[in-house]
């Protein structure tokens, strides 16, 4: 049989204070009001008799739910987003709870989760690389932080990276090494950040008089990069390919499996390049070419932003651009000599 739950009014008669004061140290909010020896007190009466802060009766009380919905297209695959969660937790986890939904799960469920999230009330959404599509029907006065997303609608702010810029360093990085024909392996993920990367890439490669690469598509995932490349690979170095390049760097890492396996010798038969920089890319062998994307730098933007936003003040700076570095590694070198 459920116990019944335990009520501020049990903790205040146990700790003989009262009901305000209990409020006050359970909400954190007790610092220069209440005695420090009561404030032990309270905590210790209420963790020997379990009680916990009732989330739905304070957002009634304040107006607020002390939750941020977090949406992104994977929340586990992807150590870029993990890093952004983390930041998110480090810096609001003492006063607000993340709540994370992820929308590769599918469109109906992803749509429902959303739902759910915003039923919650929510106090802010923070976006990332998420399909504005998922996004556009959301209509709520509620702060949104955009990350690595197309930004729409007035009172959103925007934080991407100048993916653009790192698109046209790699291919001009690839020119000059000689590489003249080159697979493009896209993600399925739609959103702001990929459709910006690739057409940067081909822009750079065509006005240098490359000719547009082909393209694969795979998840954002190592074992299904690996899957699609593979059965691939022979045929693309018989026909002169030199050099791939992924739209993530968790596809390049697959890609990079698939072409050990084949007997592919990288660099000196085929580079490879990817985005992001994550950590692993400068342990695997070789060490792999890729566009820095500086997470540390976009997290502590997005949590000035929202914090701004929590605040009841407008987005500082509706719209802002990071900057991002091609990192050269082993994985690229001059393209050999082809028929």
């Amino acid at each position: 049989m459920r116990k019944p739950r335990v009520k501020a009014l049990d903790v205040a008669r146990a700790a003989d204070v009262s009901t305000a004061t209990v409020s006050l140290v359970m909400n954190g909010k007790a610092e220069k009001r209440v005695p420090l020896e009561t404030r032990q007190r309270v905590l210790k009466v209420a963790a020997d008799l379990g009680y916990t802060v009732d989330l739905r009766a304070r957002g009634l009380a304040t107006g607020t739910s002390r939750l941020i919905g977090f949406l992104v297209p994977n929340s586990v695959g992807n150590p870029f987003f993990g890093a952004l969660h983390m930041e998110l937790l480090r810096e609001l986890g003492s006063s607000y709870q993340v709540l994370t939904v992820a929308t590769d799960v599918g469109e109906e469920v992803a749509r429902r989760n959303i739902e759910q999230l915003l039923a919650m009330g929510i106090d802010a959404l923070v976006a990332m690389s998420v399909d504005s599509a998922y996004l556009r029907p959301i209509q709520s006065d509620i702060p949104m932080i955009l990350i690595d997303t197309d930004r729409f609608g007035p009172g959103v702010a925007a934080l991407n990276f100048a993916v653009e810029k790192g698109a046209r360093d790699l291919a001009e990085h690839l020119v000059e090494l000689g590489h003249r024909r080159i697979i493009y392996v896209e993600a399925t993920t739609r959103s702001r950040t990929f459709p910006a990367r690739r057409n940067a890439l081909f822009t750079a490669l065509e006005e240098a008089g490359v000719a547009p690469p082909a393209v694969i598509e795979t998840d954002i995932d190592m074992l299904d990069a690996e899957r699609v490349a593979q059965p691939l690979l022979r045929k693309w170095s018989n026909d002169g390919v030199t050099a791939i390049i992924c739209a993530t760097d968790l596809q390049a890492y697959g890609v990079l499996t698939a072409m050990k396996s084949e007997n592919i010798s990288v660099p000196h038969e085929m580079s490879i390049a990817g985005f992001d920089d994550l950590p692993f890319s400068r342990v695997v062998e070789p060490q792999l070419t890729s566009v820095r994307l500086p997470g540390d730098a976009l997290a502590r933007g997005a949590v000035a932003e929202l914090r701004g936003l929590l605040d009841r003040k407008s987005a500082r700076i509706a719209s802002i651009v990071i900057d991002v570095e091609l990192q050269r590694r082993g994985s690229t070198a001059r393209a050999r000599s082809t028929p």
